[in-house]
């Protein structure tokens, strides 16, 4: 039982180095730090660069790593990008971080580590001292990660409450004009949070590698779970935060006393704990603001709007026609037969990515579970014909409709607290998704997933490549269709009235809650049919094919290619499958990392603009032609302003 006890104390350490440090960011600077989990593997990678590549010494290479390099890392982050972000709506903060938390590893990986490490040092070295404490036989790591939370924390309440910078970092929060005429410097105030929030984060990561290695995903996962103990603490709270942190820890641990040693209860429960605890509280604090009457932050849609919108959306129906031309005439003759199987699955991913058009397009909110949604589809739709011998085709309908519920309940606990907290229900249900739906047994299968052929439509099956192609080609133009719909019906109009002023909106009546819900259910069974589609062209539901960290790439890539354009959602759905494939084909595979990275970045340099590549480049492409048509034009002479030159002449 100490045992037990000691190991939640270590996990609920590392939980709270790294939720002090999102709760510090986002008390300074408004800012949610998705990437936090990012930022802490990046300064993990670059402390096992130096102390076990290079051979420096523990001390040396944690002092460099955590002390200089954290802090330098987190001002150039500050400067570059968050010190342009302080005042932009929340859906274009967390689209930018996202987009970090996407690019950061694949940076990290090739500057520092090509492939994962075995058994990688922390701040002490292989043998590690051992000492006894309580009766319980502990290593130097453990008690250093529980010793270093509990100093963090104790610093951070007494630097906020007692020092002039605590003090100021507060008032800049509060009253930031205010500050500025007191003589207070806001943005010095700010990149100093970030400062010492990446090096907590940091110092979380160099601390969690000898508990759980240097695997991306799982870093990832794990230091994710501190969203919970941000979330208990209400973004803001330190003393709560902690108490939540070590809570987490404690209980995911402790809950294995009473867990069998193995089965799905063994395996699911642990790692569902924090995401549970988050939705929980989220629904709490959802119902005591319905009872309070306080309605959710107005949404602050990420929308740059055209002045000419009839112009633009001529030119867009061009492009999106031009586009579908291509890949249905142009594609099939000219692709060898593994390049259009790729091409194919890219269009069947593109279906998913038209959820991002309704969801985050028009609707104006960042979801994180569109692939959960997707592998809702997938797998519903193999159990249907693995066990009841249904048909690919109506099986994958079907149980895209099982994924319209799941929207629902995921939009009615986050929408009530605003964008922020959606993000975070969303997230939440993917990695539950991940560590309790697609764990069940029949499911999963033991990681292998279930068999789901190509469909038939009229006794005609799908089996070719080619057919295939053609088959996810005319879904996608019916989920455009429905999306083209959507925008001039009733919702459509509504969310269109909620994207140019939330407030002014429910000031006229409008019930914008049900609007935003509509529009999540129907992006789920959006996603259903992708994900559906996407298993059958492999043959096989599996599990790992729709886990929460892939859903976070989606969501930068649709963000890069354009989230309110459809031929967007097509680009980036064949991007996301032929650019791995193109690098895999014909690039070394120290450069593999390239397009996550690619893709990541992308979504940090389009973030204030949803429109995407798609839309910006045929609008400068348009302007570009009309400016040369005037110039080549004949200029007319007789009219007032040759006149006026005259007469000056």
């Amino acid at each position: 039982m100490k045992l037990l006890i000691v190991s939640g104390m270590v996990f609920g350490g590392i939980y709270a180095i790294s939720s002090l440090g999102l709760v510090l960011t986002y008390v300074s600077s408004r800012i949610f730090n998705f990437a936090q989990g990012a930022l802490a593997f990046f300064i993990a990678l670059l402390y096992y660069d130096l102390n076990t590549v290079r051979g420096w010494p523990a001390l040396v290479a944690g002092l460099l790593a955590v002390g200089v390099a954290a802090p330098l890392l987190g001002l150039l982050l500050w400067a570059v990008l968050f010190r342009r972000l302080s005042d932009s709506p929340t859906t274009v903060q967390l689209v930018a971080t996202i987009g970090l938390y996407v690019a950061v590893p694949p940076i990290g990986k090739m500057l520092f580590v090509d492939t994962e490490p075995v058994l990688p040092p922390g701040f002490f070295a292989t043998p590690v001292p051992e000492y006894d404490v309580l009766g319980v036989t502990l290593n130097a790591n453990q008690i250093a990660v529980f010793v270093c939370a509990v100093v963090v924390g104790l610093l951070l309440a007494a630097v906020l409450r007692y020092t002039t910078l605590g003090l100021t970092m507060r008032g800049v929060v509060d009253h930031r004009d205010l500050a500025s005429v007191m003589g207070v410097n806001p943005a010095a105030v700010t990149a100093v949070a970030w400062m010492m929030g990446t090096t907590m984060a940091g110092l979380a990561g160099v601390l969690l590698t000898p508990v759980l290695g240097l695997n991306e995903v799982s870093f990832s996962v794990l230091l994710i779970s501190s969203f919970a103990a941000v979330v208990v603490g209400r973004l803001r709270s330190l003393p709560w935060t902690f108490v939540g942190a070590i809570g987490l820890g404690l209980s995911q641990t402790l809950v294995t006393k009473v867990l069998p040693d193995s089965g799905y209860w063994a395996r699911a429960t642990r790692p569902s704990i924090p995401f549970v605890v988050m939705l929980v509280f989220l629904v709490i604090y959802g119902v005591v603001l319905h009872r309070r009457g306080t309605e959710a932050p107005a949404t602050t849609p990420m929308l740059t709007r055209s002045p000419d919108q009839a112009a633009r959306r001529r030119r867009t129906q061009v492009a999106t026609w031009t586009v579908f031309g291509v890949l249905a005439l142009v594609v099939p003759g000219t692709l060898t037969p593994y390049w259009l199987g790729v091409t194919a699955s890219g269009v069947a991913v593109a279906i998913a990515m038209l959820s991002f058009v309704l969801v985050t397009g028009e609707g104006g909110m960042i979801s994180l579970c569109q692939i959960s949604f997707a592998g809702v589809g997938a797998m519903g739709a193999a159990q249907l014909t693995e066990f009841h011998g249904w048909d690919a085709g109506p099986a994958v309908f079907v149980a895209a409709l099982v994924a319209v519920p799941f929207g629902i309940l995921v939009a009615l606990a986050g929408l009530r607290l605003g964008e922020l907290y959606l993000a975070l229900a969303t997230l939440s249900f993917a990695v539950l998704a991940d560590s309790a739906l697609f764990t069940i047994d029949r499911i999963d299968n033991l990681h292998a997933g279930q068999p789901l052929p190509r469909p038939s439509v009229f006794g005609f099956r799908f089996d070719s490549d080619l057919s295939f192609f053609y088959l996810a080609l005319g879904v996608f133009v019916i989920g455009a269709v429905v999306v083209a719909n959507l925008r001039r019906s009733t919702t459509g109009m509504t969310l269109a009235a909620i994207r140019s002023s939330e407030v002014a909106a429910r000031t006229i009546g409008v019930r914008t809650m049900r609007a935003k819900v509509a529009t999540f259910g129907l992006s789920a069974f959006m996603a259903g049919v992708g994900g559906g589609l996407l298993a059958s062209f492999s043959g096989r539901a599996t599990p790992g094919s729709f886990n929460a960290i892939v859903g976070i790439v989606w969501l930068a890539v649709a963000v890069t290619w354009g989230v309110r354009s459809i031929t967007g959602a097509l680009l980036a759905g064949v991007a996301f499958s032929v650019f791995p494939a193109l690098f895999s084909s014909y690039v070394s595979d120290s450069y593999a990392e390239v397009p996550t990275m690619l893709f990541g970045l992308g979504a940090i340099m389009v973030a204030r603009e949803p429109r995407g590549i798609v839309t910006q480049t045929v609008e400068h492409w348009s302007h570009l032609f009309h400016k040369l048509r005037r110039s080549s034009a004949p200029a007319t002479t007789g009219g007032p302003v040759d006149a006026t030159v005259e007469a000056a002449a």
